[in-house]
């Protein structure tokens, strides 16, 4: 949790339902530059989406809005899932992710946006504690 109190990005926190029926979920709102994570209130998904929070920070993720939607983009794969599920596991939440939820998701990991595109990303980002907008 140090991480998140020494960044200088906005992370708010919401108990309550998702729309997608998940029992939560990180998004990123570009009303208000925050990653906003909305969690049913147990200790594993909190845990679960802190960590995707983390990958945000880091780096690891970023956002791109699709459909009016923001949506995890081009650094979203399948390990930060796994990351993410045995964060949550330590916290008694299923500790693997279900591999038919996330079919879809590439299975290799990117080390930053410019391995994917020599162009500037038009997604949302950390690198260097600096968030980079679209």
């Amino acid at each position: 949790m140090c991480w998140l109190a020494a960044s200088s990005q906005k992370y708010d926190i919401e108990r309550g339902s998702t729309s997608n029926g998940y029992q939560g979920i990180t998004t990123y709102n570009a009303d208000n530059d925050a990653v906003k994570m909305i969690v049913d209130g147990t200790m594993g998904t909190l845990a679960h989406e802190l960590k995707h929070a983390y990958q945000f920070e880091t780096g690891e993720l970023s956002y791109v809005i699709y459909k009016k939607q923001m949506r995890p983009c081009t650094l979203y794969d399948y390990q930060d899932e796994v990351e993410a599920h045995a964060r949550g596991g330590l916290f008694g939440a299923g500790s693997t992710p279900d591999p038919t939820r996330y079919a879809t998701l590439k299975r290799t990991r990117y080390k930053s946006l410019s391995v994917k595109t020599n162009k500037p990303a038009k997604e949302y980002y950390r690198i260097n504690g600096h968030l980079h907008k679209p």
